[in-house]
């Protein structure tokens, strides 16, 4: 199935900077969303301790070494699709197998980093957003889901800090409402949280 360009070890070499990294994650754009709750900070908050993945870390069946830049993008698209079809576990298999063979692939990351944050494991989110960020540093959807992580597991600093970097990065570039609107709500939040005045040290 490998094309000329595929190395043996699953990477595509030059190729690999056709990754289009610059479109918007499955979470702001098409049918999937953070959910209203967890904007809200409605859900049962939880320490920052990795919880068992809906599938294996191991489990690359999906993506073998050898795939095409072309295949790799189809099976992203894959990926996304169960996204915004709900089949979030799916979803997330495949976009784990895509980082095993392609770690620089930046909306796979960001695909992990919001099927984590739907399942509550903020551990998990956090790790993927960071990966996200590590090949993007400007990605606002990668360090919004930074916010709601670190925000959810009640560490209202570290999400602040992270709010601080959006707030610049909304002021430099044009960004879609979609993202503003997660911004704005993400705002509301610490706003809320600085008039209690409860940061955990």
């Amino acid at each position: 199935m490998s094309d000329d360009s595929s190395t043996k070890d699953g990477s595509t070499g030059e190729e690999e900077s056709s990754f289009d990294n610059s479109e918007h994650p499955p979470s702001l754009g098409g049918g999937a969303r953070v959910s209203e709750d967890q904007i809200a900070g409605r859900h049962p908050q939880r320490a920052l301790t990795s919880q068992a993945a809906i599938m294996p870390r191991s489990d690359t069946s999906l993506v073998r070494q050898g795939y095409s830049t072309n295949e790799l993008q189809a099976l992203y698209a894959l990926s996304r699709s169960y996204v915004t079809g709900g089949q979030l576990g799916l979803a997330e298999r495949i976009a784990k197998g895509l980082v095993a063979v392609a770690p620089e692939f930046a909306q796979a990351w960001l695909i992990l980093a919001y099927t984590a944050l739907m399942r509550e494991d903020y551990n998990e989110a956090i790790f993927s957003a960071r990966q996200t960020l590590r090949i993007i540093p400007t990605s606002t959807e990668a360090l919004l889901f930074l916010v709601i992580s670190y925000f959810q597991a009640d560490d209202f600093q570290t999400g602040g800090t992270y709010l601080g970097e959006v707030a610049d990065l909304i002021r430099s570039e044009a960004i879609k409402p979609e993202v503003k609107k997660l911004y704005d709500s993400q705002v509301i939040r610490f706003e809320e949280r600085l008039r209690v005045g409860r940061f955990r040290s």
